[in-house]
């Protein structure tokens, strides 16, 4: 099994550095929807690793933030087991090759959903079923019936990750946005030798954004927490 705490430093690698084509993954997807239909449009973001600054091969985890304006299409099915159908944002059932199965709905996750561990996911609860008796007690945060914002993060525990380094790399988020709607993806990705790249204010859909000055500063502090260990290692 790949070293979990490995990919845990990944996802934090990935908050501290700043994007450009040398710090590891290269997000591709983002401009052209990957299918439209129904009066949405889908898009698939994929991660590709360059291999630069020792970021190896694969794709281990990721923490994700996507904000838009316009409502995300979510899929609803019974993920717990309880015949209740439930928020489905890691992607229950769903592919990111199928276009029939991606369509229905914004989701995000590291590989298979067997593998991924999800740390964080935003809004919650996204089932209906807390105490896992097969029972409904619960509804599905009500923010997913017009979704505006969403934030996984998670790593895969699989023994190999996703390879991300063929073709355009390895898929890792489908937003789903009414006919021609924009959103905005803040994204860390960590690769197997905790090598991580942190893109900021990523457009979805042909829309030119401006970092907010939160993310702004949270860049600045990776630069500074940076500094500071470089010059201790001086």
């Amino acid at each position: 099994m790949m070293n979990m705490k490995k990919a845990i430093l990944g996802l934090v690698g990935g908050l501290l550095m700043t994007a450009s084509a040398n710090a590891g993954f290269i997000v591709n997807g983002n401009t052209s929807p990957a299918f439209s239909g129904g009066g949405f449009d889908a898009y698939v973001l994929t991660a590709f690793n360059n291999g630069a600054a020792g970021s190896g091969t694969s794709l281990s985890s990721m923490d994700v933030t996507v904000t838009s304006a316009a409502n995300m299409r979510v899929n609803f099915r019974d993920t717990d087991g309880d015949t209740v159908a439930d928020a489905n944002p890691l992607g229950t059932g769903m592919s990111f090759t199928n276009s029939t199965q991606y369509i229905l709905g914004t989701f995000g996750r590291v590989g298979a959903l067997a593998s991924f561990n999800s740390v964080a996911v935003d809004p919650s609860p996204t089932t209906t079923d807390s105490d896992g008796d097969g029972e409904a007690d619960r509804t599905p945060n009500p923010l997913y019936n017009a979704l505006h914002q969403l934030h996984i993060a998670g790593f895969t525990t699989a023994a190999t990750p996703p390879v991300a380094n063929v073709g355009n790399g390895t898929p890792f988020l489908v937003v789903v946005l009414p006919t021609g709607g924009a959103a905005v993806a803040d994204i860390g990705l960590g690769s197997e030798t905790a090598v991580g790249t942190a893109i900021v204010a990523l457009p979805i859909g042909n829309v030119v954004v401006t970092p907010e000055p939160a993310s702004i500063g949270m860049l600045a502090l990776g630069a500074t927490m940076l500094g500071a260990r470089r010059r201790r290692n001086a």
